[in-house]
């Protein structure tokens, strides 16, 4: 629900709403505005409940369901034909005319005075069947009446389905400049993508005065030419979506970063790419992208090296703490399959020849989850650390491997390079998807928790074959080299839910246990910090809490076990 939704939901009274029958403390938000046009329908011819309402509460309840711009014309003229106070309602409110599909000018010029002089939402949408010089030129013809109301355009959004179409377009509103437009998106959904040449960027930006007043820019499987944009003055965009989703190709990742030196008000940055990768291709004499207002980072698709380098392109020191970034990669990108063991993934293709690409983050990582089901693929989220001047500012970091045809169980198995720096990460908290997902002996404890040294606190959801293995991980090797031992300054292990069948689990944390003491006596001088918490442990009986005390670690166990009557399955 945007602002000016909640706003106009706000603005009606609670009398007046019980009046139509919704209880005030649920209101309309929980309502679909198709269900609120149903009761107002049915309704209607109820002088005394009609009555009661202001016109100003019915253009608010009116324009709920307005919602979709090719349908808004339709619905108002329906309305309108319920009675004769409704259509004179509709017909004095401004704001239900602001937003419509051009479909013809008739049309617009009907929405263009009844708004009034309030800001319009317009959406083009023009296709051709088999790219005629007739059809064209008559879809040039509608396209030329649009000047008539670009002066109080304030988003406009527009699907072709031929490169020649835009051509018009981009005239129009060069020719007659919007000086309040500042939302524009562009959906090209042409089927000969490789055939066009490249629509010049500088040519969307001439559209208004050097993008003074677009705050939004969004094109779909536009091909663009990103060059000579290093320089010039700065754009004032506050969103950029870059979405290719057929087989167009995307601009590399250099022409990407000169683009981002000019877009330094920027708050939210989606890329994405289905078919053909981002190309990588940053060069070493690029300056650091300065974005202080970014708010959220979003990439989905493939062209994972070309990611590496506009985040490697960030200026650290400028970046917000509480940036958002959410990166959706997938297995058909060869750079992604090179994170993985070549045995396990049967590809078609071999990985990328290149070395492992590491996506580097402008703040380290300190806390971290990992996921693994079948819907969501291989999921790492974590947060980063805040300021020193502001520890409390955190953001939040979700990358999401997926395949189509490779089980996410397997994606684990496999994996071999972590695709973020969490050499920093303190906390660790692991779900029970390991142990239901994952087979216990492909569990590659010593490599992940190997990835974090500085890691401080661990918690497990997992099954007894889980944390036997875990066990062993963490044990020092046999001649207590400080090499071998994993994670020294581990404080906290809390094993949640775990099934503690019979002695074996617990001769696994005996020993672990006693091996990190000997450790820490050998290397540190000084007493293992570990402490072992069982949160809810199945099967935990007076024997094994018998054998802590007999090797002297009933103070480094804290034990919350479950009645013995409880069963796993349960």
């Amino acid at each position: 629900m945007d602002s000016l939704f909640a706003s106009r939901l706000a603005a009606i009274p609670s009398a007046q709403l019980r009046q139509l029958g919704i209880r005030s403390e649920h209101g309309l938000s929980r309502k679909k505005p198709q269900d609120i046009a149903k009761l107002l329908r049915s309704s209607y011819n109820k002088r005394s409940l009609a009555d009661k309402l202001s016109d100003e509460t019915l253009a608010n309840i009116f324009s709920y369901v307005l919602d979709n711009p090719f349908e808004n014309d339709r619905v108002l003229g329906e309305l309108s034909l319920i009675c004769e106070r409704w259509n004179k309602v509709i017909d004095q409110a401004p704001h239900l005319w602001t937003s419509f599909c051009f479909v013809d000018e008739r049309m617009a010029r009907r929405h263009s005075q009844k708004s009034g002089r309030l800001p319009l939402d317009v959406v083009i949408q023009e296709a051709v069947t088999d790219c005629s010089i007739s059809q064209l030129v008559e879809a040039a013809v509608k396209l030329y009446r649009l000047h008539e109301f670009l002066s109080r355009v304030r988003s406009l959004e527009i699907f072709v389905n031929s490169p020649a179409l835009t051509i018009p377009i981009y005239a129009q509103i060069r020719d007659y400049p919007a000086p309040l437009l500042t939302k524009l998106s562009l959906t090209d959904t042409c089927p000969d993508q490789d055939t066009r040449d490249p629509v010049a960027f500088s040519n969307i930006a001439s559209i208004t005065s050097a993008m003074l007043t677009l705050t939004s820019l969004s094109l779909q499987d536009v091909k663009l030419n990103f060059w000579h944009q290093q320089k010039g003055a700065p754009y004032n965009l506050r969103r950029l979506d870059l979405m290719y989703t057929s087989n167009t190709v995307p601009p590399p990742s250099a022409a990407l970063i000169r683009l981002l030196h000019r877009c330094k008000q920027l708050e939210v940055l989606q890329l994405r790419s289905d078919v053909e990768a981002f190309p990588h291709g940053r060069s070493a004499s690029f300056k650091s992208i300065s974005l202080p207002r970014l708010q959220t980072f979003a990439f989905e698709g493939v062209g994972v090296r070309a990611l590496s380098d506009i985040l490697s392109a960030i200026d650290t020191t400028t970046a917000p703490a509480s940036t958002r970034y959410d990166f959706k990669l997938s297995t058909l990108d060869l750079d992604v399959m090179a994170w993985f063991r070549e045995e396990y993934l049967p590809h078609l293709q071999p990985p990328s020849s290149l070395p492992p690409v590491k996506l580097s983050l402008p703040r380290p990582l300190h806390h971290l989850e990992m996921s693994c089901t079948a819907k969501s693929g291989l999921a790492f989220h974590g947060r980063t650390l805040g300021l020193a001047s502001d520890p409390a500012v955190e953001a939040n970091v979700g990358v999401v491997i997926t395949s189509s045809d490779i089980p996410a169980k397997v994606l684990f198995k496999a994996l071999e390079h972590c695709p973020i720096d969490i050499s920093q990460v303190a906390t660790f908290e692991v779900s029970r998807w390991l142990g239901d997902y994952a087979p216990p002996l492909d569990m590659r404890w010593s490599a992940v928790l190997g990835w974090m040294p500085a890691l401080t606190k661990l918690t497990v959801h997992g099954d007894r074959e889980t944390v036997e293995h875990l066990f062993c991980a963490l044990s020092p090797g046999p001649q207590f080299d400080a090499t071998e031992v994993l994670c020294p300054g581990l404080t906290t292990l809390t094993l949640v839910e775990a099934l503690w069948t019979g002695p074996v689990p617990t001769v696994f944390l005996l020993e672990m246990l006693t091996l990190r003491q000997a450790w820490f006596a050998t290397h540190k001088s000084e007493e293992c910090p570990l402490r072992v918490f069982l949160d809810h442990v199945d099967g935990w009986t007076p024997s094994d809490h018998a054998a802590l005390a007999e090797h002297g670690l009933t103070n480094f166990v804290s034990i919350h076990a479950l009645p013995s009557f409880v069963q796993y399955y349960l």
